[in-house]
């Protein structure tokens, strides 16, 4: 996501972001995710009795090492493939002229309401004895 945000035309004069724009941040992202995961690894953990359940739950700095090194990995190898793989500016499309800003906008055409259409309508019963019999099943 990171990746196509920074490859994103914007403007008519785009340039391509440089390799740190685009490492820098995904590399920060497997720390900070290694700090989160580690804090939640730590509150969930204590003692759920006596004996052998005095200590249970997952180790909070095992937690913490395997989601920075996972997320780092896969955070830079995702912003480097999508730079390469990034085609070049001038296979891009050409972007939609936008219509000027002082343009009024026409207003969607309605149906006339002096015209009127009969809704369809399906007449309920107001009764039990009105209502026709159900089917009893054998």
């Amino acid at each position: 996501l990171l990746a196509r945000r920074l490859l994103r035309p914007d403007a008519d004069e785009w340039t391509p972001p440089a390799w740190p724009a685009l490492l820098g941040p995904a590399a920060l992202a497997g720390p900070v995710v290694g700090l989160v995961a580690g804090l939640a690894a730590t509150a969930s953990g204590g003692p759920l009795g006596g004996g052998r359940l005095a200590e249970i739950g997952p180790v909070p700095w095992q937690v913490a090492a395997v989601a920075t090194a996972v997320v780092t990995v896969g955070a830079l190898l995702g912003a480097a493939a999508a730079k390469v793989l990034d085609r070049p500016s001038s296979a891009r499309p050409a972007a939609r002229p936008r219509p000027p800003a002082d343009r009024p906008r026409r207003a969607p055409e309605r149906p006339d309401p002096a015209v009127d259409r009969p809704r369809p309508t399906r007449e309920r019963p107001r009764s039990s004895e009105e209502r026709p019999p159900r089917p009893v099943p054998d």
